[in-house]
């Protein structure tokens, strides 16, 4: 058996410039960006939300809280509530608006972020899991009672004539007026603290200059052997999206609406869970038939899977690359040759050694996974510039097309696309 090659190259690095969706300045956290996810989930299918999540309570009615369009993640919004998490954590111990130092809540939001004075904000601590801590959020407890005060209603503060909003979190995550929002979540240092972790959400009401609407992804793990991947999509124009996608290690999955309209809804790929790190991005086509991709520039990895910890691998340089035989190149990175049973992986740059290689079929099912140690497993192949690591890959392969997905460490992954015929 002979093979022939189509192949692509995804290298990942910290070059090319951030867009929407991109890890920026650090930020945000995966935990941050499933809790945009999920917010916004919230906003656009209330009622769906409620009864997929929350349970069967009288609350999110839509006489009270209609669908709202979705927030857009903002960069200053997501320092003041990261920062506000670690200093609850580490400083304080303590839940509380005010920063540590005392500053007022809405002047340390204002001093990250001054495009609006319409601000918000809740703040939660005690639990690790995203779904719990939106839940305490919209949960809000009626006084008196374990049960959800009801949608809309006024409670008078202890001591005081005045009254405030008994839902004053749920009203935050559904008020219209903002636009944009920041996820905070730190653990924190502080032994003397009650409880850990932190959690806030920071709300704007500028308007985002984003035009991608793709407005959040995330994958989440919330069923046993399995992770779902969530997008919340908005099109002003209200038109549906053409095409709906997932690609997770190269190969693509088709993602259905779970709540919501076509046009503001969120869709959902959900997969078995995978044992390793793993590459994923989502691709919509909107209405007009222009493709739209998050993170715009780079890649989110499935941390927690397995023992992964690894959470985005920064924006991507993607080179095509063809032929049928082996062929050397000073600037090249990996080469893979098919023949009899045998892929043979040329390392042609020493600086791109992988960790592990996969093969995967076109249903993203792996084939095998082959993990690589420098000082074996290899041999060694002469050549005009020396002697080139050969790793020895044994899979007999029907003809068809594979992807071998090349782990290089933690901001390095290359995809070549295989295409087998006999």
């Amino acid at each position: 058996m002979t093979a022939a090659f189509s192949l692509f190259m995804v290298i990942f690095t910290q070059s090319a410039p951030a867009g929407y969706g991109d890890v920026t300045e650090g930020h945000p956290l995966m935990k941050e960006r499933q809790l945009l996810v999920l917010t916004d989930a919230c906003r656009i299918s209330p009622i769906r939300y409620r009864d997929a999540y929350v349970g069967n309570y009288a609350i999110l009615d839509s006489t009270k809280y209609p669908a709202v369009n979705p927030l857009y993640w903002s960069l200053p919004l997501n320092k003041s509530a990261h920062d506000h998490a670690l200093d609850m954590g580490d400083t304080c111990g303590i839940m509380q608006h005010p920063s540590c130092n005392g500053t007022a809540w809405n002047k340390r939001i204002n001093s990250y972020y001054m495009v609006s004075l319409n601000l918000g904000e809740n703040i939660a601590a005690g639990n690790s899991d995203v779904f719990t801590t939106m839940n305490q959020w919209i949960m809000d407890a009626q006084q008196g009672s374990t049960q959800p005060a009801p949608d809309a209603s006024w409670c008078r503060i202890t001591g005081s004539v005045d009254s405030m909003r008994c839902d004053g979190h749920r009203y935050n995550i559904m008020n219209g007026q903002y636009k944009e929002l920041g996820t905070g979540y730190a653990y924190g240092t502080n032994t003397a603290a009650k409880y850990h972790p932190f959690w806030v959400q920071d709300f704007g009401g500028g308007a985002s200059g984003v035009v991608n609407p793709i407005a959040g992804a995330a994958h989440f793990l919330r069923e046993t052997g399995k992770t779902t991947f969530l997008a919340d999509y908005y099109d002003p124009s209200l038109k549906a999206p053409m095409a709906a996608t997932l690609i997770l290690d190269g190969q693509p999955y088709a993602m259905t609406l779970l709540m919501g309209k076509a046009s503001r809804g969120v869709y959902q790929a959900v997969l078995m869970r995978g044992g390793v790190c793993r590459l994923y991005y989502f691709e919509f086509v909107d209405g007009n038939g222009k493709s739209r991709r998050y993170p715009e520039q780079g890649g989110l990895i499935t941390s927690g899977e397995g023992n992964c910890a690894r959470e985005y691998v920064p924006a991507e340089s993607l080179s095509v690359e063809s032929g049928s035989t082996f062929r050397e190149a000073e600037q090249g990175r990996i080469r893979s040759v098919y023949c009899k049973g045998v892929v043979e992986i040329y390392i042609l740059n020493s600086r791109y050694f992988p960790q592990w290689t996969s093969i995967l079929d076109t249903k993203g099912k792996k084939l095998r996974v082959q993990r690589w140690e420098r000082s074996s497993g290899y041999s060694r192949r002469r050549s005009p510039h020396g002697e080139i690591p050969c790793l020895i890959f044994f899979k007999s392969l029907a003809p068809g097309c594979y992807f071998l997905i090349h782990h290089i460490s933690e901001a390095c992954c290359i995809v070549e696309k295989v295409g087998i015929v006999k």
